[in-house]
């Protein structure tokens, strides 16, 4: 992967940029996150470029950042993400839990 996105970047991108997101259950423990934490680390993961996230708020995260609307013209192409005062549900099911969250962007 480096190499193909050094070839097509201007300037070089080094293994230290890259940071990296492993998502979790909401239900682990937190035995069991430092588990995922020190398996990931044992694969070369430098701690520091390495953030565990909860399922529910990657997706919120996702949600809020995402464009949702794209629009064109003959000058311009625009796209948008949820303006202020969206509200927005993120339904996490599975592993026998249901966690609902609502948000309002604001």
């Amino acid at each position: 992967m480096m190499k193909i996105v050094n070839k097509r970047l201007v300037g070089k991108l080094n293994p230290t940029d890259i940071g990296r997101v492993i998502t979790v259950p909401t239900i682990w423990s937190d035995a069991s996150k430092q588990f995922i934490r020190e398996a990931a680390i044992k694969t070369g993961i430098d701690n520091d470029q390495l953030r565990i996230a909860l399922e529910p708020e990657a997706a919120s995260i996702y949600c809020r950042h995402s464009p949702v609307d794209a629009s064109t013209s003959e000058t311009e192409l625009a796209i948008s993400n949820l303006p202020i005062g969206t509200k927005y549900m993120v339904l996490d099911t599975g592993g026998g839990t249901i966690d609902i969250t609502v948000h309002e962007v604001q």
